[in-house]
């Protein structure tokens, strides 16, 4: 890494060991994704996400960080902010496998109390916490990533270490099968002459922009937009998101 820093071997293999086991043990898994997530080791949570087969949410302020056409893509989870039945699908989860996530009270409403640490995993560049029971200095996050990774990955030659975990995914699937974001928003029809300018209506028009793939970034200032704009979906993984910061700009434009 750039830091110079270096994982311990023997701590990323009895880190890993203790995460796989957990995830053995859990019937439920969600992984969520914060703002510390480097990107070039998001294709190691992609990997791990797609061999277990569970669901992937991203924090308000990491909107962008993941592919958002992906299968096991559900929204972004910010507590009663929450994208359609995100809160209900993390709340339901017996592990969170929380990557590179800081939790405050600007990102989860206020409720950080409600986070039980018992069925939590933290990954984060600087070291990894595994539930309650101590943590991983020495770990490097991409570290352990890739090797949970590569671990789980093993599932095309037989020897993979953690059996499909879909059940929270198919959860999901079941409760949004007719409450698509994309689709509301698209149902709305065009506005009449002389009628007056509505919030639902610039949510159609700028969701309209995003299915085209024509925007590049997609820049959210301070304002009700910070609330309502990460529930839009962004169609191409080549479409980032950024948004003003928690304190926001006090009145101050871009």
């Amino acid at each position: 890494t750039g830091s110079g820093l270096v994982s311990s071997p023997e701590a990323t293999e009895a880190c890993a060991n203790e995460i796989l086991a957990r995830l053995q043990r859990s019937t439920r898994p969600i992984i969520i994704c914060g703002r510390l997530l480097h990107q070039k080791h998001v294709p190691f949570v992609e990997s791990l996400a797609r061999q277990v087969g569970c669901p992937v949410a991203v924090m308000s302020d990491a909107k962008g960080i993941y592919d958002e056409a992906s299968t096991e893509f559900i929204g972004v989870s910010w507590g009663a902010l929450s994208s359609p039945s995100v809160e209900a699908i993390t709340d339901a989860a017996d592990l969170q496998i929380c990557i590179g996530a800081q939790v405050h009270d600007f990102n989860t409403v206020a409720f950080t109390m409600l986070h039980t640490p018992e069925k939590r995993i933290e990954i984060n560049e600087s070291g990894t916490m595994v539930s309650f029971r101590g943590t991983y200095f020495n770990v490097l996050g991409g570290d352990i990533l890739e090797t949970l990774a590569f671990a789980c990955g093993a599932r095309s030659s037989g020897n993979s270490v953690v059996p499909q975990k879909s059940a929270l995914l198919d959860d999901y699937k079941r409760l949004t099968a007719a409450n698509s974001l994309r689709r509301t928003i698209g149902a709305v029809g065009p506005m009449g002459g002389g009628a007056r300018l509505r919030l639902v209506d610039i949510q159609r028009e700028v969701q309209t922009l995003l299915n085209r793939q024509t925007a590049s970034c997609l820049i959210v200032d301070t304002g009700d937009a910070l609330f309502w704009a990460p529930q839009l979906e962004l169609a191409s993984s080549a479409c980032s998101f950024h948004s003003q910061m928690g304190y926001a700009s006090i009145g101050w434009s871009i």
